[in-house]
């Protein structure tokens, strides 16, 4: 049989407002456009370069229809990126030229990481939110089903334990869980998270039994997929923006 997402498990992915699917592109050409990009980001060596390309991620989101969502998960990141770019800037070993406290060497360094961090973001939330999580599971349960069945059941268990997580808080809550001081949030942190884990790893083992019953034995017929003209203009983009990036890597 073809390897096929379960209904029950379908209902449980993650879906992912305002995803631009761009018609008959496949999830493998993404996925290698997405490596390529990656690939490129640790070659990079300059500053300017990293943030050139910051900005060309920034626009494809622009182009795809996914800037809002784009910048409402990127948020989250800034105060990281800050922070190491603050923690290079001020303790790096290796700073030995300062402007007042800063040490240029490590303030470059931390900014070129934080960079290099805020591009893998934004090209895999890219990937995230341009695909259906069920056309990459479908994907990589062409490679392997048994890697596509757990990738399957791992994104359905997200919306899972944030909802279960949701209700142990507001029920510690109502039982005086008390949140005040580093001490008190600590060991309120672990009064919700290990329900949470026990709940989560009891479902896993019920959905394996469910499998086993199912007659699930990861023996599938792979489903055969052919390469149209936007996954050859795509996988183009992607080995031209690397090679440009190795270039000019290069030569900076």
């Amino acid at each position: 049989m073809l390897y096929q997402v379960p209904k029950e498990q379908k209902k449980l992915l993650p879906s992912f407002p305002s995803a631009c699917n761009a018609p008959g592109i496949g999830a493998g050409s993404k996925i290698l456009v997405l490596s390529l990009i990656i690939i490129s980001l640790f070659l990079m060596h300059d500053w300017r370069q990293l943030f050139i390309n910051l900005f060309v991620l920034t626009m494809l989101s622009c182009l795809c229809g996914v800037l809002r969502p784009m910048a409402g998960r990127v948020k989250h990141f800034i105060f990281l990126c800050l922070a190491i770019v603050a923690i290079h800037a001020f303790f790096n070993p290796h700073n030995d030229h300062f402007i007042y406290f800063i040490g240029l060497e490590g303030f470059h360094y931390g900014l070129k990481t934080a960079l290099r961090l805020l591009g893998i973001v934004i090209a895999g939330n890219l990937l995230l939110l341009t695909t259906e999580v069920t056309v990459l599971v479908r994907w990589f349960g062409r490679i392997n089903s048994d890697l596509g069945m757990i990738l399957g059941l791992s994104l359905s268990i997200i919306p899972v334990m944030q909802r279960q997580m949701a209700t142990t808080l507001e029920v510690q809550s109502a039982r005086g869980l008390r949140r005040d001081r580093m001490r008190d949030r600590f060991f309120a942190f672990v009064a919700v998270i290990v329900p949470v884990i026990v709940k989560s790893i009891i479902r896993a083992h019920t959905m394996a039994q469910l499998l086993y019953l199912r007659g699930y034995d990861g023996r599938v017929r792979q489903e055969r997929s052919s390469l149209i003209r936007q996954d050859w203009y795509l996988m183009g983009f992607g080995f031209f923006y690397f090679f440009m990036n190795l270039y000019f890597s290069i030569h900076l």
